[in-house]
Formats: structure tokens, C-alpha cells, sequence
């Protein structure tokens, strides 16, 4: 099973990190931030890979992250 979720926020633990990670990071995170297509057996499977794709990607763990199924959304929509 695929589905499309629209990644709406990000976020991480700033403590006891230097500015400079921290800019990479924020870079990576406003790099990822909208439509990614994601696969798995049931809804908490693709809960769980879309969890995982984020940390892989930005190689550091998170603690928060927004999303919604895919739909007309201001990262997606034309004006």
C-alpha cells in the first residue's frame, strides 16, 4: 500500500548544539517539508516509515512532526 502525506513541520532538540548544526539542520528540514509518498502494510507502518525517512534524512533524531494525508495544502496547491 502507497500514500502521500504532506510533511508540515519538524522538529528537534536545540540543547547542547552548536549554531552551525543547528543551521544544517533547519536547511535540511525546509528541504523536506511538503509531498513524499510513502509505502507500508497499514496506516501506523506508514507511520512509522515516514518517521524513519525523516531521521535517515536529516541523520539526527526528532521530536516532533506535523503532517496531513495529501491534499490541496498551501506547500502544494498554484495560485
Amino acid at each position: 500500500m502507497r500514500k502521500s502525506f504532506i510533511i508540515e513541520n519538524i522538529d528537534f532538540d536545540r540543547d547542547k548544539l552548536s549554531d552551525k548544526l543547528i543551521d544544517e539542520i533547519e536547511f535540511k528540514i525546509f528541504n523536506l517539508l511538503g509531498v513524499v509518498h510513502i509505502e507500508g502494510k497499514n496506516i501506523q507502518e506508514m507511520e512509522v516509515n515516514l518517521w524513519e525517512l525523516v531521521e535517515n534524512y536529516l541523520q539526527f533524531k526528532i521530536t516532533t512532526l506535523e503532517y496531513s494525508n495529501n491534499k490541496p495544502h498551501k506547500f502544494t496547491a498554484y495560485l
